[in-house]
């Protein structure tokens, strides 16, 4: 026997069912908010559904939260960097600072040596700047900001405050021309001081050297010994040091000795130096 078949139901019947469903689904929900806000009964469910996403939240704040650090690592990286480039600039300009005090302070300290060093000697000084050098493998010229305007003549010596430098060669209005006695062709008269053996120092076209070359092999001559102009000549005053004897050598001959000599004065530092010029003392009853 076939079972009727049950009629498929219309587009309304359907819509009319869902609402309904609709209807049904909202006073139960109705329901259970005015029940869960009259007595919580559903405070249970949220505590579980709280801890089950718990990690799920977290996971999802994460990326946000790494950003936000990765910035303001960012920034205190950026600020420790500007704060070190800050230190590095005033450690520059303070060692700068300290560079030109302690130039300042050096060159002070000269200074009042070559003050020293002219109101020791009863000579005719002036001061003048050095201006150029001109410094080969023999040739040790030195050119000076002072001239004949200045008073400065040919043959004048040129020394610091260690001892003797060299003397005047050519002179021009405002300027001057002075050969060291480190230049190969330069000699200089001198004595021990220590028993007044006379002899010649000639340059060595080295700033450390002189020599003196024939010593007589009994000659009392020995390292230490302080060497000073003897005064022969008529150009370097007598007294003025010029450098000590470091050592007694055999020289080109064997029936000679040669003495190697370290120069007093300071040929590589300094702007400044003394030209010193002996001057005639007046006889009793002369004018001065």
């Amino acid at each position: 026997m076939r079972e009727p078949r049950s009629e498929p139901q219309t587009p309304f019947e359907q819509e009319g069912a869902g609402a309904l469903r609709m209807l049904v689904l909202m006073l139960l929900a109705l329901v259970l908010m005015l029940a869960d806000r009259r007595v919580g009964v559903l405070q249970g469910l949220r505590d579980t559904a709280s801890l089950l996403f718990h990690p799920v939240f977290v996971a999802a704040s994460a990326p946000g939260r790494w950003a936000e650090a990765l910035r303001e690592r960012l920034r205190e990286r950026e600020r420790l960097i500007a704060e070190r480039t800050a230190i590095e600039r005033e450690l520059r300009l303070l060692r700068a600072r300290l560079a030109r005090a302690e130039a300042i302070q050096q060159q002070n300290r000269r200074l009042r040596a070559l003050l020293g060093a002219r109101d020791a000697l009863a000579l005719k000084v002036q001061f003048a700047e050095l201006m150029d050098l001109d410094l080969g493998p023999e040739r040790h010229i030195v050119m000076l900001r002072a001239g004949a305007v200045d008073g400065v003549k040919e043959g004048q010596v040129l020394i610091d405050e260690h001892g003797v430098l060299g003397q005047v060669v050519s002179v021009r209005p405002l300027s001057s021309e002075a050969v060291l006695i480190t230049d190969v062709r330069h000699a200089v008269p001198v004595q021990a001081e220590r028993n007044g053996l006379r002899a010649i120092a000639y340059g060595t076209g080295r700033f450390g050297e002189l020599r003196i070359r024939h010593l007589p092999p009994g000659a009392d001559l020995r390292a230490g010994d302080r060497l000073l102009t003897s005064g022969l000549g008529g150009v370097f005053p007598a007294g003025l040091v010029v450098g000590t004897v470091v050592e007694i050598e055999s020289g080109e001959r064997g029936d000679f000795l040669a003495a190697i000599v370290r120069p007093a004065a300071n040929f590589e530092r300094g702007t400044e130096v003394l030209l010193v010029r002996e001057e005639r003392l007046p006889l009793d009853g002369e004018t001065p």
